[in-house]
This record gives C-alpha cells, sequence and structure tokens, in this order.
C-alpha cells in the first residue's frame, strides 16, 4: 500500500489556543491555532475508551471528525486539500493522518490528562 503522510502536531498552548502544525513532505508545512479543552470530561472518557480499545469502528470515526473540526481550520485544511488531491490524482491508497501532542499539552492539566496523552 501506499501512502503519503499528513502529521498534525499539536504544540505547547499560549494566549490563543493551541498551536497546530500540520506537514506533509511534498506540500509543506501550514499553521493555525485550535481550541482544545484538554480537561473536557468528554475529552478525557473518549481517549480513555480507545486506550481501552472499547469504542468501536463509528465511535471512532466520530471521535475523528470531532477532532477534525477543531483541527482542519484554515491553512491546515487547505493543506489536507492538496495532499488528498495528490492521492486522487496519483491514485495513492490513501493518506496517513499521524496525530501527535507535544509534551507540555499531554502535562497541561492535574491528574489524567497527562495520562490520556501518551
Amino acid at each position: 500500500m501506499q501512502y503519503l503522510n499528513f502529521d498534525i502536531n499539536i504544540e505547547p498552548q499560549t494566549a490563543d489556543g493551541y498551536p497546530v502544525l500540520a506537514e506533509n513532505a511534498r506540500f509543506g508545512q501550514a499553521r493555525t491555532f485550535c481550541k482544545l479543552d484538554v480537561d473536557n470530561e468528554g475529552l478525557q472518557a473518549k481517549l480513555e475508551a480507545i486506550a481501552r480499545d472499547e469504542m468501536d469502528g463509528a465511535e471512532i470515526a466520530g471521535f475523528g471528525h470531532e477532532l477534525a473540526d477543531v483541527l482542519l481550520k484554515d491553512d491546515v485544511e487547505k493543506l489536507l486539500d492538496r495532499t488528498l488531491g495528490a492521492v486522487a490524482l496519483e491514485q495513492k491508497n490513501g493518506v496517513r493522518l499521524r496525530l501527535r501532542f507535544g509534551r507540555s499539552v499531554r502535562d497541561s492539566s492535574a491528574g489524567s490528562a497527562g495520562a490520556a496523552f501518551p
């Protein structure tokens, strides 16, 4: 199988929110900010359910759509669109999304958030 990688890195929180850096080796980088509430109990519950392998495919896909609504904005969304377009034109099998949380994002709240973002 052939994939184009699309990396999404959530960086340490600033006054504007969490910086999002997206990168594709062919098309470059893009940045935006997101408002991701790492202390949200619903978010924590979903991450813990995924870690315990307790979500089915539809639930995981729904969670993915929720994350996409927060992360894929502005130039990051445009970069993803370019990457998806290349897959369609070159008949690649797909795009591999790799989501990474920076250390200070994982450790930004007391208690479970550090454990939920390995």
